[in-house]
């Protein structure tokens, strides 16, 4: 009789039954762990969908923003060859600073020629000073010895003034005293002789005097004659001075106007700023109106941040977006201001930050490109340190909150029509 024999199979293990003492007790732990292992995975991954999912309904963020500022290109006001700016780009500058400055050689030369001019004018005019002062100085002394002359001559009118009285009373004394036989005729002839010359001397000496106080009036108003000398040249001198004055002052004039249009030709900064890009080095040969360098202002930091025709109807102004600066490992809040759907179509040379990706045709934007634009404020406990840390040019990532009404077809619509009715 022959007995059959179960065979166990190849791959099988141990029962429990079968299994010894101690792995018996270990059995329900191990049960345990691994159940409590795939719970905790199970659970991480429904969160971390969660997550996703609310990140992907809930929030938008996005890349391609940056931190701006007050931008402005500098350009050339005038043609010529352009000096260094005092500063390399990210350099800063005080308000005042002469930024560049446009040499024309032209402008240059007459500068020079006109300073010259005025040097002449200067000389001429110390010439006409010198000269004016020495007539006068002439004048003076001529009026002083004019002075004592009329003073003499005035002693001698009196003088001789004196005498013909006197010799006048004495002829009429002596012709009384003759007619009444008194007194001798010679006697009377005598005093007759005496007073001829009297009277002809005081005659003489008035005259002399007229003559001196007119050559003295003259002589006060610049004009007179000394002799066969001429002293009537002050008047001439003065006109001489005025004039040299005057032709003082017009060079000056020209050369204030010729350094106003040489300053015209520098570009001075109205205030602080730091240079963020140089297009032109010094040397170069610039036309007027050509870029030559582009500048921030100081001023208070914002964000631009640059989103899709889809994205753009999600955000509202006034929304709270959390930003991240990924290049200092900050983060920070910023407000809505602005929101421009078109704002990326706007071509401002070197004082914009546009992010036009997926770009099908270099003549067509399409709706995944970027062309709206949103401006951000910090807050105002974040704007101190972006004026400090967060220079122009800055990438930032902002994480802006998606409207949920948004999301359902067609309700949006409908609280706008509500709303307005």
């Amino acid at each position: 009789m022959s007995s059959t024999v179960q065979q166990a199979p190849l791959l099988a293990g141990p029962t429990p039954d079968d299994a010894g003492p101690a792995r018996q007790a270990w059995w329900p732990v191990k049960r345990l762990v691994l159940g409590g292992f795939w719970t905790v995975a199970g659970t991480s991954v429904i969160v971390y969908a969660g997550v996703l999912l609310y990140g992907r309904l809930a929030r938008i963020e996005i890349d391609s923003a940056v931190v701006a500022g007050q931008v402005e290109p500098l350009k050339a006001p005038a043609a010529g060859v352009m000096t260094a700016l005092p500063a390399e780009p990210g350099g800063s500058f005080d308000a005042g600073a002469v930024l560049f400055r446009v040499d024309d050689p032209d402008l240059d030369e007459a500068i020079g020629l006109q300073r010259v001019k005025v040097d002449q004018a200067r000389a001429d005019l110390r010439l006409a000073e010198a000269t004016l002062a020495a007539e006068r100085g002439r004048r003076d002394d001529f009026i002083v010895t004019q002075r004592l002359e009329i003073e003499k001559s005035e002693r001698l009118v009196e003088d001789l003034n004196d005498q013909v009285t006197t010799l006048t009373a004495r002829c009429a004394e002596l012709t009384e005293l003759f007619k009444k036989g008194i007194s001798p005729n010679w006697r009377l002839h005598d005093a007759q002789d005496k007073l001829a010359p009297a009277r002809q001397a005081l005659s003489q000496a008035r005259v002399v005097l007229k003559e001196q106080r007119a050559l003295l009036a003259l002589a006060e108003s610049g004009q007179g004659l000394d002799g066969v000398e001429v002293i009537g040249r002050l008047a001439e001198l003065t006109e001489g001075f005025a004039l040299a004055k005057t032709e003082l002052a017009l060079s000056e004039k020209t050369l204030v106007v010729l350094l106003e249009r040489q300053a015209k030709a520098s570009s001075i900064a109205a205030g602080p700023g730091r240079v963020l890009r140089v297009l032109r080095l010094a040397g170069s040969q610039v036309q007027i109106g050509d870029t030559v360098a582009v500048i921030e202002r100081t001023s208070r930091r914002f964000i631009y941040a640059y989103m899709t025709q889809d994205e753009i109807g999600r955000v509202s102004v006034g929304d709270t977006a959390d930003i991240y600066l990924p290049a200092q490992r900050l983060s920070g809040r910023a407000r809505i201001a602005a929101i421009e759907r078109a704002g990326a179509y706007l071509d401002d040379v070197q004082t914009r930050y546009d992010w036009r990706v997926n770009r099908d045709d270099p003549l067509r934007l399409t709706d995944r490109d970027r062309t709206a634009r949103v401006t951000l404020d910090f807050t105002d406990a974040d704007h101190r340190a972006a004026e400090q840390i967060a220079a122009v040019g800055t990438p930032v990532v902002v994480s802006f909150s998606r409207h949920w009404r948004d999301l359902i077809p067609g309700f949006t619509a409908l609280a706008a029509d509500t709303a307005i009715r």
